[in-house]
């Protein structure tokens, strides 16, 4: 839920994963509901999908989304006792074939699981950048929307002539 966070583990994905792969499991999953990310999550997801056109909120999405996963599985590391037990039950979840859509969304971006097998080996990893290009294009898109949703000017017209 997004006010009240659950966590559900498919049948599945219990019956594949190992005792400590499964705890490191929940303990990704506990740092995301303790930090209401179910519901951080759908508000950015409304914005940038509200701002579609600009390129500099897609970018801060993907920040967003990179940031809390990377910071769920250190969370998950040091609840575990190793990145081992992420690591494998991270292979184990997205090689196998996952009929919920709801699990499916949190390998779709490859990218992201990229970044995070980096993380965990503790490499190094680029994220989202933010270019000047991004910046550039989407200052004006943000003016001529303010623009836009400025309410118009109450200009009076000019008092009436008495008639006598």
């Amino acid at each position: 839920g997004l006010i009240r966070p659950r966590i559900f583990i498919s049948r599945g994905a219990f019956r594949a994963l190992d005792a400590k792969e499964l705890r490191a499991v929940l303990a990704h999953e506990l740092h995301h509901a303790r930090k209401h990310d179910p519901f951080r999550g759908a508000m950015f997801r409304a914005l940038q999908n509200a701002f579609f056109f600009i390129p500099l909120v897609r970018c801060l999405y993907k920040r967003h989304l990179i940031a809390k996963e990377v910071a769920a599985d250190r969370a998950a590391v040091r609840f575990a006792e190793g990145k081992l037990s992420l690591a494998s039950a991270l292979y184990k979840l997205s090689s196998a074939p996952i009929a919920s859509s709801a699990a499916v969304s949190a390998f779709a971006d490859q990218r992201v699981f990229e970044i995070r097998i980096r993380a965990l080996a503790g490499r190094s990893f680029h994220g989202v950048p933010i270019t000047a290009t991004k910046i550039i294009v989407s200052v004006p898109m943000v003016g001529m929307m303010m623009a836009l949703l400025a309410p118009p000017s109450r200009a009076e017209a000019p008092p009436e002539e008495p008639s006598w």
